[in-house]
């Protein structure tokens, strides 16, 4: 019996699979010019299940995808969280696609950004460098937290 590219990946690989998805996603929904609702994905058992937040502020959509993945089903592998925001580099604050992905036994969790130039009516979607993996974060799988607003 064949094996599935997938099954051959370490959980790295995984992660770095789904990071990429929810990156790519994120950057899909912005690049036409609306906006963004922070969503999450998790994996179970190898498929995916995204979960779109809204809410007013947006602070609020954000707080309550984070809160979402908490106690998540034991059975869970990965999780990633996709929020639209900002960076600020050289003391210039642009807008970025922020994602957290993390997964059951990796230590922490990882936060990746890219910036971005909004599409406008004189301007077009443009990347503004690399995603960089900027830190890392409390991996929600790893037990229960005090989870911090990134607003707060």
């Amino acid at each position: 019996m064949a094996r599935k590219e997938e099954d051959s990946l370490h959980d790295g690989d995984k992660v770095g699979l789904l990071l990429n998805f929810a990156l790519g996603h994120a950057l899909w929904l912005v690049s036409g010019g609306g906006v963004m609702s922070p969503f999450t994905v998790t994996e179970r058992g190898g498929k995916r299940h995204m979960n779109v937040f809204v809410g007013e502020p947006y602070e609020t959509a954000v707080d309550a995808a984070r809160q979402s993945l908490i106690g998540l089903d034991p059975l869970t592998e990965m999780y990633a969280l996709a929020y639209d925001g900002y960076v600020t580099k050289d003391g210039v604050r642009l807008d970025a696609i922020l994602v957290e992905v993390g997964s059951r036994g990796m230590k922490g969790a990882l936060v990746a950004s890219q910036r971005y130039r909004p599409k406008k009516a004189d301007q077009t979607f443009e990347e503004v460098g690399r995603a960089l993996v900027a830190r890392t974060a409390k991996n929600v799988l790893e037990g229960p937290s005090e989870t911090v607003s990134p607003y707060r």
